[in-house]
């Protein structure tokens, strides 16, 4: 098992949030290694399998699991992205309003015009909308699978 943890500020008074979820993070791999028989798990700021969130206040330490992973805009197949992309979930909305994947009233596919002539995104949502492609499936983690 691969975690992470974060510290979310919330009026704090500690002065490093980075410190609070560092100790965060060695308690609970302290818990696995003490209920797994000495395995203590790795940790991975990127790609983790469980993100621990700690949200501090004066007086409390909540935590949280994120059963989700990255927000679904990111999508994982865009390496690295140009000045002013579009969203890839704009994109499939504007796919979605316009009909396009449903094709004309005899089901016929219609063609598809990219008024933005950027990076492609209209045109990759298009082939992932015609494929019915999970929309994560290049994401490691994923929530919704």
């Amino acid at each position: 098992m691969v975690v992470c943890c974060c510290a979310l500020p919330g009026a704090s008074p500690l002065n490093s949030l980075n410190f609070a979820a560092l100790k965060i993070k060695d308690a609970v791999c302290d818990r696995f290694r003490t209920k797994s028989q000495g395995v203590r798990p790795s940790v991975d700021t990127h790609w983790p399998d469980v993100r621990i969130h700690a949200h501090v206040t004066t007086d409390s330490c909540s935590l949280y699991l994120d059963t989700s992973g990255e927000s679904l805009f990111k999508r994982g197949w865009r390496e690295d992205k140009g000045d002013a992309p579009l969203k890839e979930t704009l994109a499939a909305a504007m796919l979605m309003a316009c009909g396009w994947p449903d094709g004309d009233e005899n089901g016929k596919l219609l063609p598809l015009y990219d008024p933005c002539c950027g990076s492609g995104t209209i045109a990759i949502e298009a082939d992932a909308a015609l494929r019915s492609s999970v929309i994560c499936r290049f994401r490691r983690m994923c929530g919704m699978l």
